[in-house]
C-alpha cells in the first residue's frame, strides 16, 4: 500500500500575550489559520482590565497580528461564515459572570464589526456551519443551566435564530462537526462529542457519549451513536471531519493522542491513531485543516 504520509516542519508557536493558559477560538480566513486569544479566570490581567484579546493569522509560515477585539471573550465559540469572515459568539468578559449575548465578525482584512444578538447569553457552547450556509449553535452555559441541551439555527440571510431539537445530554465545551455520514446514506449530519454537564450525573454528564442529528430530515431528533469513547472527554474538545464520514478528535483529557471515529452503514468505532502528539497537548485545543504549503511540508 502506498504511504501518503509526509513529514512537516514545526508550525511556529502562537504569540501568547498571556503567560498562563488561554481559551482560544479559531477559524480559516482565505485559506490561512486564525486564532483569537482570551484569558482564563485565573489570569491577573482580569483585575487591572488589561487582558489582551488579539487575533493572529498564520501567513508565510509565521503568525502575524490580524485584529484586536473590542472585548475579551473567554470561552466563546467561532465559526467561518465564508472564506472572508469569522463569527465569534458569546463568552464571558468578567470572571464568573455570563455576559455573552453578543457577537462579532472578524474579517480577513483585520476589520471587526458587531454581529447579531444571540437568543441568550452563553459561554462554553459550540457552533458549526451547515451545508446550506446556516449556523447551528448548541449547548453552553448561561444564566440557566437549561442552555446545556439547547440547539438553535441561525439564518444569515434573514438574521434570525430558530429553535432546534433538544440534545440528549447536557454539553459544555463539546466538539462539533458536520460530516457526510455513512450511517445516513451519506447525508450531511451534525455530530457532537464530549463535554461536561451540570444537569446530568452530578455534574459529570456523558462526556464519553456521541450523538448525531440527521437535520435535513423532517422532524429529526438527536440520536445516540453506540460508539463509546475510551475516556471521558469532559471539556476542551476539537473535531475535524474525515473524508470517509467520520471525525478526528483532539481532547483536553487525553493530551497525547488523536482519536478517529470510523463509521460504515451500520456502526461506528473509536480508534486511537498510531501517531502520538509530540509534547503535552492541549488545553482547550483548536483544530483546523491547512494545506501543505501553509503547513510547510517539504
Amino acid at each position: 500500500m502506498e504511504d501518503n504520509t509526509k513529514s512537516c516542519n514545526d508550525v511556529e508557536l502562537v504569540p501568547q500575550s498571556i503567560k498562563s493558559y488561554t481559551s482560544w477560538t479559531s477559524g480559516i480566513l482565505n485559506g490561512m489559520p486564525v486564532v483569537c486569544e482570551a484569558p482564563q479566570n485565573s489570569d491577573n490581567c482580569w483585575n487591572d482590565g488589561l487582558c489582551p484579546a488579539n487575533c493572529h493569522i498564520y501567513k508565510n509560515h509565521t503568525w502575524q497580528f490580524l485584529a484586536s477585539l473590542p472585548t475579551i471573550r473567554a470561552h466563546s465559540a467561532a465559526v467561518n461564515m465564508d472564506d472572508n469572515h469569522l463569527w465569534i459568539t458569546g463568552g464571558t468578559y468578567t470572571p464568573g459572570i455570563i455576559e455573552g449575548g453578543t457577537s462579532i465578525y472578524v474579517f480577513a482584512n483585520g476589520s471587526v464589526i458587531s454581529g447579531p444578538e444571540l437568543p441568550y447569553a452563553t459561554q462554553r457552547h459550540a457552533m458549526v456551519r451547515l451545508h446550506d450556509g446556516s449556523i447551528m449553535m448548541i449547548g453552553g452555559y448561561g444564566n440557566s443551566n437549561l442552555n446545556e441541551k439547547k440547539s438553535h439555527i441561525f439564518n444569515p440571510l434573514t438574521g434570525l435564530f430558530s429553535s432546534g431539537p433538544t440534545l440528549i445530554y447536557g454539553r459544555l465545551q463539546p466538539g462539533i462537526a458536520l460530516i457526510n455520514s455513512p450511517l445516513h446514506e451519506g447525508r450531511p449530519v451534525v455530530i457532537v462529542v464530549g463535554g461536561w454537564s451540570e444537569l446530568d450525573s452530578n455534574g459529570i454528564g456523558s462526556p464519553d457519549k456521541t450523538e448525531m442529528l440527521d437535520y435535513t430530515q423532517t422532524n429529526s431528533t438527536w440520536v445516540e451513536v453506540p460508539a463509546v469513547l475510551p475516556f471521558k472527554a469532559h471539556y476542551g474538545n476539537a473535531l475535524l471531519p474525515t473524508l470517509t464520514g467520520g471525525v478526528y478528535l483532539i481532547s483536553d483529557y487525553d493530551k497525547y493522542h488523536v482519536y478517529e471515529l470510523v463509521c460504515d452503514s451500520t456502526s461506528c468505532t473509536w480508534n486511537a491513531l498510531p501517531q502520538n502528539i509530540d509534547g503535552w497537548c492541549c488545553y482547550y485545543p483548536q483544530a483546523v485543516y491547512i494545506d501543505e504549503e501553509t503547513a510547510n511540508c517539504p
